[in-house]
């Protein structure tokens, strides 16, 4: 299957979310001075109106508080570097100038949405992982499992493993969870990894009714990747599958803004 890119929107929701984020939050980076690690930042002196710049070290006491903005404005700027440089891959034109055209209008979560995302954990579910695969310092129950987890990671998708999800008709432990801040929301994947085996089917049709009894989208709030011993969907196939989710909901939430819109 030929992976055909993620859409405009998924860009552009992107861009808009990261740069206002950015534009949000003071300018903050670490620096080396004399083999000890500073902050510096800039500001506005409130007497003069002039933009000043500042360091500090860690026996400031507003280290702890310069270093969690350092460390955001360090993750918004490399989020940001990589979605240009996938931008270029797969789509054309000034994605600066295209997305001040747009305007991102949230849907309705039904709680699938940030404050869940930060309340997940990783490897919360309650099963032992006798023969644990490695990825990143996680603990995974297949090594096809890592191979998702390097997808994610390729298509820089924010994911934590194996949350507890407590839905309307019980709970439930996704292998993944992926974060889409710009939309306010999360979305979630599971690998079934034995279709072929009858009493695995039958497991995990409770499973199936959890997630559907509960109200959860097919392809747009859950996706299911199916295989069995003889047969898992390859690198693009997967690749495929996360971009139709991530353009079912960017499609939704990415819009032209009109002439009223500023």
């Amino acid at each position: 299957m030929e992976y055909r890119g993620r859409p405009r929107e998924y860009f552009i929701g992107r861009y808009i979310y990261l740069t206002g984020r950015l534009a949000g939050i003071p300018t903050a980076y670490f620096t080396r001075r004399k083999d000890k690690t500073e902050v510096t930042y800039y500001y506005v002196d409130k007497t003069t109106g002039e933009k000043k710049r500042r360091r500090i070290s860690a026996n400031n006491p507003q280290w702890d508080k310069w270093c969690q903005i350092a460390n955001e404005h360090k993750t918004l700027r490399q989020q940001l570097k990589y979605l240009l440089m996938d931008w270029q891959s797969e789509q054309s034109g000034d994605l600066k100038e295209i997305s001040s055209h747009y305007k991102i209008v949230k849907q309705e979560t039904r709680g699938l949405d940030t404050n869940l995302w930060n309340s997940f954990k990783d490897n919360q579910c309650t099963k032992e992982i006798k023969h644990p695969y490695i990825y990143k310092g996680i603990k995974m129950r297949s090594q096809f499992e890592t191979v998702i987890a390097s997808i994610l990671d390729d298509m820089h998708l924010e994911f934590k493993y194996d949350v507890r999800l407590d839905l309307i008709k019980g709970t439930v432990f996704p292998d993944f969870a992926i974060n889409m801040p710009e939309y306010d929301r999360c979305s979630f994947m599971e690998y079934l990894g034995a279709l072929s085996d009858y009493s695995y089917v039958g497991d995990n049709a409770e499973k199936f009714e959890k997630y559907i009894g509960s109200g959860l989208y097919i392809n747009r709030d859950i996706l299911f990747l199916p295989g069995d011993k003889y047969y898992r969907p390859d690198y693009q196939t997967i690749r495929e599958w996360i971009t139709n989710m991530l353009s079912e909901i960017s499609r939704k939430c990415v819009i032209r803004k009109g002439p009223t819109d500023p």
